[in-house]
């Protein structure tokens, strides 16, 4: 039994961190043939018969529809047999899916014929089931029944810690080998017993400094098909508060619900545009507009809320938040470069 780790075996850590931080980031196309042989010995460990076909999905939102309104189809005798009458193609290539038609067609289709097929353009029983209440109670009680794939690599980077680097071989290693590699190929996955969706890995991944999802220019996640996450600093918004900032109403920042938004909000349109829409007052100003003028605002929720405006060396002048604690504007400025006042002034005094 491993009970202590080798000082070799410790070295390794930081390098194992780091491959599956770089595993759970990667917008690497997903590796479909991987993946569907990890996700067929996964089956066969559960004691499973393996899926009849695996349908690769652009995003993970398609994965989670398609699968759950094609089991509605698949299990609703009426609609099994109408999709056994129609007539489809088959094929010896993946085709990911790009819209909730085809994935669902690929899926129901690909099932009743066992291998996978053509999606036809257009599909009457397709599109009668997608247009029925049916379709969105099948989906919104049974989208979580996913497995996230790279996003949940925790549990994988843990365990093959032990299993490659420490060669212990624990009870079940073969199921947690195969898990991992599945977890590496691919994004999300929502099994079921006559076939499984699997997602694509993301395309598009900005973050901040502090590893949350952020983006003022986009969305911050997206998928090859266009669906994505807009964040800022973490804070899911609307897309179109990113993609028609101009547009974006400053007072949002003031007066929205949620206060999490209205940070978002703030960062967004600047909060230049958002002071002008309510009375501040001078706590300090400096002779010198690069370390600019102290303000005091009081904001809804936070009364005595404290902003630098600043003037940078290319003549644009920013407003930034500073701690409600700052007496003068060099001390505000000073915390914006996370020094002390005196520490900033030596810096000053030298150029």
């Amino acid at each position: 039994m491993l009970k202590k780790l080798t000082k070799k075996q410790q070295a390794q850590l930081p390098h194992w961190r780091d491959k599956w931080i770089a595993i759970g980031l990667s917008t690497d196309r997903a590796d479909w043939d991987r993946a569907e042989q990890a996700l067929r010995a996964c089956y066969r460990h559960a004691q499973l018969d393996e899926p009849k076909l695996i349908v690769p999905t652009a995003s993970p939102l398609l994965a989670v529809q398609a699968g759950p309104i094609a089991d509605l189809i698949l299990g609703t005798p009426d609609l099994r047999r109408r999709a056994k009458s129609v007539s489809v193609k088959s094929t010896l290539t993946r085709e990911v899916c790009h819209t909730l038609h085809d994935a669902v067609a690929c899926a129901v289709f690909g099932a009743l014929k066992e291998h996978p097929i053509v999606p036809p353009q257009r599909s009457l029983l397709i599109e009668e089931v997608l247009q029925s209440s049916a379709a969105q109670k099948a989906f919104s009680a049974n989208w979580i029944q996913y497995l996230g794939g790279r996003f949940w690599a925790s549990w994988s980077a843990f365990e093959s810690f032990f299993r490659e680097v420490c060669q212990y071989e624990f009870p079940l290693a073969d199921r947690a080998r195969d898990c991992a590699e599945m977890t590496q190929s691919s994004c999300w996955i929502w099994p079921h017993r006559e076939f499984a969706t699997v997602s694509d890995r993301p395309c598009v991944l900005h973050r901040d400094d502090a590893g949350q999802l952020h983006s003022l220019d986009g969305a911050a996640i997206q998928w090859v098909n266009g669906w994505g996450v807009y964040a800022v600093h973490g804070t899911v918004v609307p897309s179109d508060w990113i993609e028609q900032k101009d547009q974006l109403d400053p007072t949002l920042a003031l007066t929205h619900a949620n206060v999490e938004l209205r940070r978002a909000a703030a960062e967004i349109v600047g909060w230049d545009a958002v002071l002008a829409h309510v009375p501040t007052t001078v706590v300090d100003t400096d002779d010198n507009p690069q370390i600019g003028t102290l303000l005091r605002a009081d904001l809804p929720d936070a009364p005595g809320s404290q902003f630098l405006r600043v003037q940078c060396g290319t003549g644009r002048v920013f407003v930034l938040s500073v701690p409600p604690d700052c007496r003068t504007a060099l001390q505000a400025n000073a915390w914006t470069y996370d020094m002390t006042e005196d520490v900033f002034k030596l810096f000053q005094a030298r150029t």
